[in-house]
């Protein structure tokens, strides 16, 4: 029988390398079944509903406002406008927005694909996120392989693929899924960049394409610009530490330094344990670029900026614009604690909104326990990481500086930025291939950055096999000296300790992930949803009053129309309003009397209002009469009032 070359399997699958592609595969498989699970499971709250008006070519002029609406008008808003393009969708985030147009763009155009398909509108909007969210998970992959070993290259993937916070960005129709994918492709170049520069080698197309990257990240996201910060400081502080320049800083203190008094005399002991600590760990690059390469690198780092200059107006407008004034301002310990919460929910997510008392109790102590047991795992592990991972000091760096660049601007702006935990999107993927190691620190004995894999020529993202990382593989692994008995049984010891916490770790990661799915946990804000089934409240006619001021509380409005809409009949009589509130809510009550309509049971949501400033009837221009019901006034977020009519 003649051979069939083009039936055999991958040589790498016949290998023992198998067991990880197949691992790898099945964390992307999981991946992809929490990311694209129950999409249309929530309705669409403010956010989003930006999102979709905008993405659909709509303007908030062209909305139907202050008039009497049904629920298949509200529904026909959110259809795609054939004529909308990307100049469209950038002409009203300029003037109607606070937010860069490249995600808005990428999503009038993916839209457009599906406009004729089946596909509820909830799937059409967030299946680019879902995507988006399954390329993070092997980005994340890509990242950790540049840097550590495969099994902990492997476990951060899969620390990701469980990740509540993860699935909850990832089935949102916003850009922050985008943003994490242009950023960890910007930090994989950036480490290979490093790589480079320690063998006093330019990789002059790498560094464009990192450029590149990074300046159409700028267009996604603002919050890009300081992930672009916070790169550059890593790379400073990488080349200060492990280089000679601290070194050579601190035997210029310690020649000025003379033992004339106590307190000198101390201050040179503790120069001297410095010089000897940096003696121990640095690095000794010899690094010996020439002016052309260096002006090149400089250039490369100014390149993103130049990049983003023709939006720069734009976005100091967005910058100064009232839309942004739902932020509050931080006091003295709020950005901290809010910091800490973030990455409570990136590994642990359990129902601890719109419960009983008991089960936030125990929802809120499971985490700070699960919190607290995680940090006694980094606490043990943390010296022995850093003696066999020095490198992890890029990823260590990024993230303290981006922590660092968002609580100094939350004071100096007085705007507080860690209010919400997805703004965190940008470190996200490095805070979670941190706590990857320093969890899994006995896959340090298994190091091969010298992977073919990864030296590939013909790739940019090549890994050189001769790097810093490559030569710390023979100390890594040990290979000079014979494992003794006692060694052999303290390391299978260890390892089933480390297998331990990465099962407990990620069997809460799929439970905290369930929690996701079955909408328990990162609820959507003023729960539209939960209000529209308070609101259909009878069989019979019911109107909805809603007010606004501006564009916000237009999204906010829409936001309950549109899960209102989908709990009532689509061809009902139901009555929908959305009036403007800026001239007093006197002018709200007259067009509302001119109404003629018919209703059971009539809705007010007011912004602003209490339950005394709200009128004690309201009479519809066909004599027909509403009154308060006292049994329903409600708030969240904003108040809303039932009035019985007949």
């Amino acid at each position: 029988m003649k051979n069939i070359s083009w039936l055999k399997l991958p040589s790498f699958l016949l290998s023992k390398n198998k067991y990880h592609f197949f691992g790898l595969l099945l964390i992307i498989i999981i991946a992809i079944i929490l990311r694209f699970y129950n999409l249309d499971s929530q309705t669409l709250w403010i956010d989003e509903i930006i999102t979709s008006l905008v993405s659909f070519g709509h303007s908030y002029e062209q909305l139907p406002l202050n008039k009497l609406l049904h629920p298949q008008d509200i529904i026909n808003i959110f259809q795609f406008d054939n004529n909308s393009s990307c100049t469209v969708v950038i002409e009203t985030l300029t003037s109607q927005s606070t937010h860069p147009p490249l995600f808005f763009c990428l999503l009038n155009i993916w839209l457009r694909k599906w406009q004729n398909s089946d596909l509820n509108l909830l799937v059409q909007l967030r299946l680019l996120p879902a995507f988006l969210g399954v390329i993070i998970v092997y980005l994340t992959y890509v990242l950790n392989r540049c840097l550590y070993s495969k099994k902990t290259a492997l476990f951060s993937t899969a620390l990701m693929a469980v990740s509540p916070f993860g699935i909850y960005l990832s089935q949102e129709a916003r850009h922050y899924t985008l943003g994490m994918c242009l950023i960890l492709f910007c930090l994989i170049l950036l480490v290979k960049n490093i790589n480079d520069l320690e063998q006093n080698i330019v990789n002059y197309r790498r560094w464009l394409i990192w450029s590149l990257i990074m300046g159409i990240s700028f267009y996604c996201h603002y919050y890009c610009l300081l992930s672009y910060i916070a790169q550059i400081l890593s790379l400073i502080v990488y080349f200060v530490i492990y280089g000679d320049y601290l070194l050579i800083f601190l035997r210029f203190i310690r020649s000025k330094f003379s033992e004339v008094n106590i307190i000198k005399k101390n201050a040179l002991k503790l120069i001297i344990i410095l010089e000897k600590n940096q003696k121990r760990k640095r690095k000794q690059l010899q690094i010996n670029l020439k002016i052309n390469q260096l002006i090149f690198i400089f250039i490369s780092l100014l390149l993103p900026l130049i990049i983003f200059l023709p939006w720069l107006p734009i976005m100091n407008s967005h910058a100064a614009s009232d839309k942004t004034s739902w932020l509050p301002s931080p006091n003295l310990v709020s950005p901290f604690y809010q910091t800490l919460m973030s990455w409570i929910l990136m590994v642990i997510a359990l129902p601890a909104e719109s419960q009983i008392l008991s089960i936030k109790i125990f929802s809120i102590l499971g985490m700070l326990i699960f919190t607290f047991y995680i940090g006694k795992i980094i606490i043990k592990n943390w010296d022995k990481t850093w003696k066999k991972y020095p490198q992890l000091l890029i990823i260590f760096n990024y993230v303290f500086f981006s922590i660092l660049i968002l609580i100094v601007l939350s004071y100096l702006f007085d705007k507080d930025l860690t209010i919400v935990p997805r703004y965190t999107f940008f470190y996200y993927p490095a805070f979670m291939s941190l706590i990857a190691l320093f969890v899994y620190p006995n896959s340090q004995k298994t190091i091969d950055i010298s992977d073919k894999k990864f030296e590939n020529s013909g790739s940019p993202l090549k890994m050189p096999p001769s790097s810093q990382f490559s030569r710390m593989r023979k100390e890594d692994l040990g290979d000079e000296n014979p494992i003794s008995d006692t060694s052999q049984t303290n390391s299978d010891g260890q390892y089933k300790k480390s297998f331990n916490h990465i099962s407990l770790i990620l069997i809460v990661g799929l439970i905290s992930s369930f929690c996701v799915l079955s909408n328990l946990v990162f609820q959507k804000p003023y729960e539209p949803a939960i209000i529209a089934q308070e609101f259909n409240n009878s069989d019979r006619e019911i109107m909805l009053v809603l007010n606004y001021k501006d564009t916000n509380e237009i999204a906010f409005s829409l936001s309950y129309a549109y899960a209102f809409s989908n709990v009532r009949p689509p061809n009902s009589t139901t009555g929908i309003t959305i009036f403007d509130y800026n001239q007093g809510y006197d002018q709200v009550w007259s067009k509302l009397s001119k109404i003629n309509a018919k209703p059971h049971f009539l809705w007010i949501v007011a912004p602003g209002l209490v339950f005394k400033t709200y009128p004690q009837q309201i009479v519809f221009e066909n004599g027909i009469k509403c009154s308060i019901d006292p049994d329903e006034y409600h708030r969240l977020g904003f108040p809303y009032q039932g009035y019985n009519c007949r």
